[in-house]
């Protein structure tokens, strides 16, 4: 992931917050940045909460999800709906619609 200046349009800050499935879901309110990922650390499907600071890409927060959140098809996107400390992971696609749901710190 990587944050430009939108005035000079140089690079502010780049990190790596997705292996081996790539980014599921992202979502940039109140100053952070919110992203859903595939750790593939294991490649065991499993997916992490990652929170970064916005301005600066330190990471404010880790969590490990501990289930494939998404199971994500193309057809199946995956959204993060977040509202101050609750982040709440959605999929759609063939008729279901499983949610999970997480507090930041």
């Amino acid at each position: 992931m990587v944050a430009f200046d939108l005035t000079s349009g140089s690079q502010v800050w780049l990190r790596d917050v997705a292996v081996a499935g790539g980014l599921r879901a992202l979502d940039v309110t109140g100053g952070r940045v919110t992203v859903l990922a595939d750790r593939g650390t294991r490649h065991d499907g499993l997916d992490q909460l990652r929170v970064l600071d916005a301005a600066t890409g330190d990471e404010k927060e880790d969590t490990d999800a501990g289930v494939d959140v998404d199971q994500a098809q193309q057809d199946e996107p995956t959204t993060l709906l977040v509202y101050q400390d609750l982040v709440i992971a959605v999929r759609q696609g063939a008729g279901v619609h499983p949610f999970s749901a997480y507090t930041r710190e």
